[in-house]
C-alpha cells in the first residue's frame, strides 16, 4: 500500500516543520505504535516538558508504515514569568523516529490525519487534561496568561491541543486547588501529588 501523490503532499502542507504535543508523553528516540495508536513495546510515559513536544521535520511511508521524523523540543522557563523553547541548536541529540502501522489499504488525506491524531494531540485535546494533577493549575493558567501569571510563549498558542478548542481561552484552574508551589520555582519538581 502506498499512499497517492496527493496524501503525501497533503501531509507536506499540514504537518512539516510544525510543532506537534505526543500523546503520553513517551521518551525514546524511535517509537512504534499500533494502527490503533497504541504504543508498541516499553516506553514511560515522561514529563511533558521534555518529551512532550515534537517539531515535525519529515513524514513518509513504507510497507503499511507511516514514519516519521521530528525533533524534540525541551520546554524551559528562560525568565521564570513564562514557558518556551529552548534553542533547537542546543538540543541536537533530540531526535525521534516514530514508526505508525496502518490499516487502510487506500489511504485518504483524512485516515492519514486519523492516523496522525492518534498519535498527537489535536484541536479537541486538551494539554491541561493530560498533565500530572501538580502541572494542572499551571498549565491552565499558563494558556491565558490570569491575571499577569505564568504564561505559554506565543508561539505555543498555535500547537494543537495546547489551547483546548471551545474553551473560548478561558481557564479552569479557579475552581482548582492551588499547587502547594508556585509555577516560577524549582519546587515544583519534587512533582508532590496533590489529592482530588
Amino acid at each position: 500500500m502506498y499512499p497517492s501523490h496527493e496524501v503525501e503532499q497533503h501531509l507536506q502542507s499540514q504537518y512539516h516543520d510544525k510543532i506537534l504535543v505526543l500523546r503520553g508523553f513517551y521518551s525514546g528516540d524511535h517509537l512504534q505504535f499500533e494502527s490503533s495508536g497504541a504504543l508498541i513495546g516499553i516506553s514511560s510515559p515522561s514529563d511533558w516538558t521534555a518529551d512532550g513536544f515534537v517539531r515535525i521535520k519529515e513524514i513518509r511511508f513504507a510497507h503499511r508504515h507511516m514514519l516519521i521524523e521530528g525533533k524534540r523540543l525541551l520546554v524551559i522557563e528562560p525568565d521564570e514569568r513564562e514557558f518556551a523553547f529552548a534553542d533547537e541548536k542546543d538540543n541536537e541529540q533530540r531526535n525521534l523516529k516514530i514508526e505508525a502501522e496502518l490499516d487502510a489499504d487506500h489511504l485518504s488525506a483524512g485516515k492519514a490525519d486519523a492516523a496522525m491524531s492518534k498519535i498527537f494531540l489535536t484541536t479537541q485535546d486538551s494539554l491541561a487534561n493530560l498533565v500530572p494533577a501538580y502541572w494542572v493549575p499551571c498549565v491552565s493558567d499558563a494558556v491565558v496568561g490570569k491575571d499577569g501569571s505564568f504564561r505559554f510563549a506565543s508561539e505555543f498558542l498555535t500547537i494543537p491541543g495546547v489551547v483546548a478548542s471551545g474553551t473560548g481561552g478561558e481557564s479552569s484552574s479557579s475552581a482548582m486547588r492551588k499547587p502547594p508551589f508556585d509555577c516560577r520555582t524549582p519546587q515544583r519538581q519534587k512533582k508532590e501529588f496533590i489529592p482530588g
